[in-house]
């Protein structure tokens, strides 16, 4: 599973995202933030793989984005 909320330049409001296995949920706009914190969070809840592996999948996949 990954979890977060995303501070998206240009954005006034977060981007909350959610995405289980292979299934990956449309983004959803909150209409505000829950705190004064305003920085990017992503959550990884994972069984059996390593820290290791799972930074650099996010690595990798983080690529493609440029």
């Amino acid at each position: 599973r990954v979890k977060g909320i995303l501070n998206i330049a240009g954005a006034d409001y977060p981007v909350a995202i959610h995405g289980v296995q292979h299934l990956v949920h449309p983004p959803v706009h909150l209409p505000r933030w829950p705190d004064a914190d305003r920085q990017s969070r992503i959550v990884f809840i994972v069984d059996g793989l390593d820290q290791e592996t799972v930074e650099e999948s996010f690595r990798t996949f983080c690529e493609y984005l440029k």
